[in-house]
């Protein structure tokens, strides 16, 4: 799989869990959004990831459960 291609499928599965709420789901999303950011450091993308993460943020900064799960995987 190429690289921009499992940034998509990680970002579809990580937007899905938060969707489902739940502290596991959001610890689950993390592990997705912190393979997304190991991608997009290799690929040199860094301004591409900060802009995803400040998006989905703001997208979801209602949800207490998940900013300190975000904190906790050091996204």
């Amino acid at each position: 799989m190429r690289p921009h291609e499992a940034i998509e499928v990680f970002r579809q599965q990580a937007e899905r869990l938060i969707a489902q709420r739940g502290r596991q789901n959001y610890q689950d999303a993390c592990k997705y959004l912190a393979k997304i950011r190991v991608l997009y450091k290799k690929l040199g993308e860094c301004e591409v990831w900060a802009s995803y993460i400040t998006a989905l943020y703001e997208q979801n900064r209602n949800l207490r459960a998940l900013k300190e799960e975000w904190t906790n995987a050091g996204l």
